[in-house]
C-alpha cells in the first residue's frame, strides 16, 4: 500500500470502513489517522498520517509470537493472526514498533490489519475497504511486484519521495508514505 499522505482530510471514512468491513469493536482499531500540528507563520497547520500494520517482510510480531498465531503469508506477503493459535500474551504487541495491534476481548485474541484479507481478498475483491472508501484516493492498494501496478509504479518513481515508517527499525514494511503532489502522481500514472 502507498499512502499519498497530503491528500488526507482526516473525514475517517477509511476507519468507519474498516471496522464495519472487518467487525472491529468500538475500542480496537486496525486502522487510525494520526494528528501532526504545527504553527505556521500564518496560524496553526494540521498534518494527518493514516497508520495502520506495515505488513513488514522483516516483522517484528511473527518473530515474537509464541504460538505461530501471527504468520506472515508466503503467497501474499500479508501478516495475518490465526485467532483460534493465538493465547491472548500480547508478545505480538509488544513487538510490533509501530502500535498496529489490539487485544479483541470478543476474540479473545490479538488482532489487526490484514489488508481485508478475510473479509475481501480472499472473496475475490482487489481493493482493501479503506483504499475503496478513501474520497481523496489517499491509500493506494496493489502488488509490489507487479511492474505494471500503480502502486509498484508509485513506489519507484523518482518524481518525488518516497518513504516508510520507523526506518530504523528495519522491519523492511511493505506500507509507503510519499507528500501526493497530484502532478506528479498522474504522470506517474498515465506512464
Amino acid at each position: 500500500m502507498i499512502i499519498r499522505q497530503s491528500l488526507c482530510i482526516d473525514c475517517e471514512k477509511c476507519v468507519d470502513a474498516c471496522k464495519k468491513t472487518n467487525n472491529v469493536p468500538d475500542y480496537g482499531y486496525r486502522t487510525r489517522i494520526l494528528t501532526k500540528k504545527y504553527d505556521s507563520m500564518i496560524d496553526k497547520q494540521f498534518e494527518f498520517i493514516p497508520v495502520l500494520c506495515n505488513h513488514c517482510n522483516d516483522a517484528p510480531c511473527v518473530r515474537a509470537c509464541p504460538t505461530k498465531a501471527t504468520f506472515k503469508d508466503k503467497r501474499t506477503g500479508i501478516v495475518r493472526m490465526d485467532s483460534k493459535k493465538c493465547i491472548g500474551c500480547k508478545t505480538c504487541i509488544l513487538a510490533c514498533p509501530y502500535d498496529a495491534r489490539y487485544f479483541s476481548a470478543d476474540l479473545r485474541a490479538v488482532d489487526k490489519c490484514d489488508f481485508c484479507w478475510e473479509e475481501r481478498l480472499s472473496k475475490g475483491e482487489t481493493d482493501t475497504a479503506c483504499s475503496a472508501i478513501c474520497p481523496t484516493d489517499t491509500r493506494t492498494f496493489g502488488n509490489l511486484s507487479d511492474p505494471d501496478d500503480v502502486v509498484y509504479k508509485l513506489v519507484h518513481q523518482i518524481e518525488e519521495q518516497v518513504w516508510v515508517l520507523r526506518p530504523a527499525d528495519d522491519t523492511k514494511p511493505n506500507v509507503f508514505y510519499m507528500k501526493g503532489n497530484l502532478r506528479s502522481v498522474k504522470s506517474i500514472l498515465n506512464t
